[in-house]
């Protein structure tokens, strides 16, 4: 796992529903049970068993269905402002309209969002040789 801890420990019942708005960059961990995922404007849908991960891949609504009694720990990319609202069942986890820091907090996450983003998936490890 990476990135800030959002929900550890989340408990999900068999047959309960988190909704995820505009989360793109958050990770789903299962430790326990399995969750079956679908996203907004993408034709598959993902089934996550214990000890794997998914990762949201983009903006919109994101649905997470708990199909036996499951334990998931909720990461983001960065410590604020990572998603517009987080529902499970009718419980409020996280609402950005409640996060502290108002519009220059939001632009500032986006941009770090942004740049993260932008150069990630072209980074490479290195050793450096001392």
């Amino acid at each position: 796992m990476d990135g800030y801890i959002v929900q550890g420990g989340l408990g999900m019942a068999r047959g309960s529903l988190a909704r995820i708005e505009d989360g793109r960059g958050m990770l789903l961990y299962v430790w326990d049970g399995g969750l079956w995922i679908t996203q907004e404007r993408d034709s598959r849908d993902y089934y996550v068993k214990p000890g794997e991960w998914f990762r949201l891949g983009r903006n919109g609504v994101v649905l997470a269905y708990a199909l036996s009694r499951s334990s998931v720990t909720i990461t983001a990319p960065v410590p604020s402002h990572y998603a517009r609202r987080i529902v499970l069942g009718a419980r409020v986890i996280y609402d950005r309209a409640q996060e502290p820091g108002g519009w220059r907090e939001a632009s500032r996450q986006r941009l770090i969002r942004l740049w993260a983003d932008a150069f990630v998936p072209f980074s490479r490890p290195t050793t450096a040789a001392l």
